[in-house]
């Protein structure tokens, strides 16, 4: 892989994560109004949506590793495993941790959808079994909005794995199985995900790198700025309003409306994986026209802060919940707790932007 061009997906991954967590620390909750209402609830959404380019990423990133590394089945469940735990088994701790010591200073910041209380051990349980998006049983680890991200992402792994390394019958029934085990709400966004795949199996078959030209350049640097630019105007102009006409309608003949949870928004979610699919398009025929040097210190440091993405992306919210509960005198007020990645949240700014 070129290597500009895996470097800017870093950058982007790094990006992505600090832009989740300014999405939330803009929230009334946090700021005392600081910023204007309809304002920090176009950035917080703006935050939700910073999770496509995570699943966009993601299968991009899984499909690599099929193909570059992970020759079988065993090194692939090996590999995958230890990336996800490494990080979930601390996250999942972590919270518990810091919620506990944020309740035992003002338990009044505790109060309200934004946290559920469990124990280690059902927190341990769902969290690193990933059912916490299964069907209609959401379950919300503490306080830490976030991690509903991998009861989607990690089960786009398995069913990638499956189709990777499965054969035959076999192949079929363990991916029926588990389609039916996850439910509707993981199936919706998985288009999202396959984006990556397909924009990384559209780059090793040398379709985004023809060789330099002016045509290739000028086709980068409109498929690499146009889609900032649509994504932008429909932000600030309709929010998820028209976008999601169509979802609610199949959503409600299909008697799924109201059970999908986050996935609600299913459609706007693939118009914006879809936008961030074709700026890496774009991207990827730039940096065959465009010689970028970047230092050896300079490249080193950003894959550093990237790899460090999935931890502060996963620890950042409980932790801001904790802080504001140590903050003598700075107690959160309830009204103004809506503002993560909670779907009913997402149902009231729809209307509201």
């Amino acid at each position: 892989m070129n290597k500009t061009f895996s470097l800017y997906l870093d950058v982007v991954r790094f990006l992505a994560a600090m832009g989740v967590f300014i999405s939330h620390l803009v929230m009334p909750r946090w700021t005392s109004g600081f910023f204007p209402e309809g304002l920090a609830k176009t950035i917080n959404l703006t935050g939700v949506d910073l999770v496509m380019v995570f699943f966009v990423l993601s299968g991009f990133v899984i499909a690599y590793t099929v193909h570059v590394k992970d020759h079988n089945w065993e090194a692939y469940a090996f590999n995958r495993g230890t990336r996800i735990y490494s990080v979930a088994i601390p996250a999942i701790i972590f919270t518990f941790l810091l919620d506990n010591a944020g309740i035992s200073f003002n338990p009044a910041d505790y109060d309200g959808w934004w946290y559920a209380d469990h124990s280690l051990l059902n927190l341990l349980v769902r969290g690193l079994t990933f059912s916490n998006e299964f069907w209609q049983w959401e379950f919300r680890i503490g306080s830490n909005g976030p991690y509903w991200s991998l009861g989607y992402e990690v089960w786009y792994y398995v069913l990638f794995g499956i189709l990777a390394f499965g054969h035959g019958w076999t192949r079929i029934v363990a991916f029926t199985m588990i389609a039916l085990l996850v439910g509707p709400a993981v199936w919706l966004l998985a288009p999202v995900w396959a984006m990556g795949v397909v924009l990384y199996w559209a780059y090793r078959r040398g379709w985004l790198t023809p060789g330099p030209s002016a045509g290739s350049f000028v086709l980068g640097a409109v498929a690499a700025v146009a889609p900032v630019a649509i994504y932008g105007a429909l932000r600030l102009s309709i929010g998820n309003d028209l976008v999601n006409v169509g979802g609610e309608a199949v959503l409600r003949a299909t008697g799924l409306l109201g059970t999908v949870g986050r996935a609600e928004t299913f459609l706007w979610f693939w118009v914006v994986g879809a936008l961030v699919t074709m700026h890496f398009i774009g991207v990827a025929l730039l940096v065959q026209n465009v010689k970028v040097g970047v230092p050896h210190t300079a490249s080193t440091f950003i894959r550093w802060l990237a790899g460090g993405s999935f931890s502060i992306y996963l620890i950042h919210y409980p932790a801001m919940h904790a802080i504001d509960a140590m903050m003598i005198g700075e107690t959160g007020d309830a009204g103004d707790g809506a503002g993560d990645c909670d779907p009913h949240f997402l149902l009231l700014v729809r209307g509201n932007l």
